[in-house]
This record gives C-alpha cells, sequence and structure tokens, in this order.
C-alpha cells in the first residue's frame, strides 16, 4: 500500500457519488476516491462503504485477463478537508496533457439550451 503522505492534493475535478481529489504523485495526475459513510438504513458492522476496494481488484482482474482498464493502486492519504487518514485508490488519470478530454454526460445535458428536451437528452443526441 501506497503511502501518500508527501502527495500534491489538487482541487477536484471529478463527479460522482464518492469523495474524490485530483493528485499529482510522481509526475502523474490520479483521481482518487475516498470511502463515503455506510448510508445504508440497516446496520452493518461496516461503518464505510467498499467501492475503492472494488475499483482497484476489477481494473486489475480486467488487466490479469488481458482486457484494458484504468491503472489503479491502493494508498493510505488523508484528504485535505479532513484529518483522519483513509485507505484510498488511486486512478490514473488517462487524459494527462489534455485537460478536458473526458467530459461527464451530465455536462453534455447542462449545454442543451432546449428546457423540453433537457430531460430527455441522450448519448446519441450529443455525439
Amino acid at each position: 500500500m501506497v503511502d501518500l503522505t508527501h502527495a500534491t492534493w489538487l482541487p477536484n475535478r471529478f463527479g460522482g457519488s464518492e469523495s474524490k481529489w485530483t493528485m499529482e504523485y510522481e509526475g502523474k495526475l490520479y483521481m482518487v476516491k475516498f470511502p463515503d459513510p455506510n448510508r445504508s438504513p440497516k446496520k452493518t458492522a461496516l461503518s464505510y462503504m467498499n467501492n475503492h476496494y472494488s475499483e482497484y481488484l476489477g481494473c486489475h482482474i480486467f488487466q490479469t485477463l488481458g482486457i484494458p482498464a484504468q491503472h489503479t493502486f491502493l494508498g493510505r492519504g488523508t484528504p485535505p478537508n479532513s484529518k483522519r487518514e483513509k485507505v484510498v485508490v488511486a486512478c490514473e488519470v488517462f487524459c494527462q496533457d489534455e485537460p478536458g478530454c473526458l467530459i461527464e454526460f451530465s455536462k453534455f445535458l447542462l449545454h442543451e439550451t432546449d428546457s423540453e428536451k433537457r430531460k430527455k437528452t441522450t448519448i446519441e443526441d450529443v455525439m
């Protein structure tokens, strides 16, 4: 597990439901996913969701099978907005020198000016 104590944290540029930060580590940019608190109404022994482990394992299983997948590693880090160290997954940004080359679908949706169509936009509409 990589110690991210001396990583450079940058403003987040990634959306989604989990807490994320952008990190520069060894000259590359990474999207770092932190575990979110468990939101399940049922009482469980886990206080955090383990999606970051699933992301790491899934990518490495695909790579083992010869299927291209993002490069990831597990690390320990403290997000800039916290004092508690957490186990995280770092996902290498595959658009290192091209800001905006990966754009979330929801951002395309917001560019649609026709308010009637806004709720019905499909991926085919923006391609």
